[in-house]
């Protein structure tokens, strides 16, 4: 599975009429979204959708998404993701295998600072 990453309008700057929505599925369900209205619309006669509509974050563009990545490892943003398709007003990109390394170590940073307040107490 690959962590994915969906944007409707991709600009410089944060736009709130924006959509942005991180998920993971399974390559070959991927193929069942399409880019333009994304995960959270059931295609083909689907009842379903890939992903419920919860997730989705507003304003995010992929320039900022990017600049977490450099952030987080001090590498350059170029890195992050790479475009993986684009249709109407949508785009897909899929995050690299260090871009995903570089968020698990942070997760895991960030567990072990909440397991360390617990035990203090906090």
């Amino acid at each position: 599975m690959r962590l994915y990453w969906r944007v409707v309008r991709a600009s410089g700057r944060l736009d709130m009429s924006r959509t942005a929505y991180v998920f993971t599925v399974p390559d070959k369900r991927l193929r069942e979204m399409d880019v333009a209205t994304g995960p959270c619309v059931p295609t083909g006669g689907r009842k379903r959708p890939l992903r419920g509509p919860v997730m989705q974050d507003h304003g995010e563009g992929p320039q900022q998404t990017a600049a977490f990545y450099t952030v987080l490892t001090g590498r350059p943003s170029d890195e992050a993701m790479t475009l993986l398709e684009t249709k109407g007003p949508g785009a897909l990109y899929a995050f690299t295998n260090a871009y995903v390394d570089a968020l698990v170590d942070e997760q895991g940073h960030l567990e072990a600072l909440a397991n360390e307040d617990e035990a203090n107490g906090d």
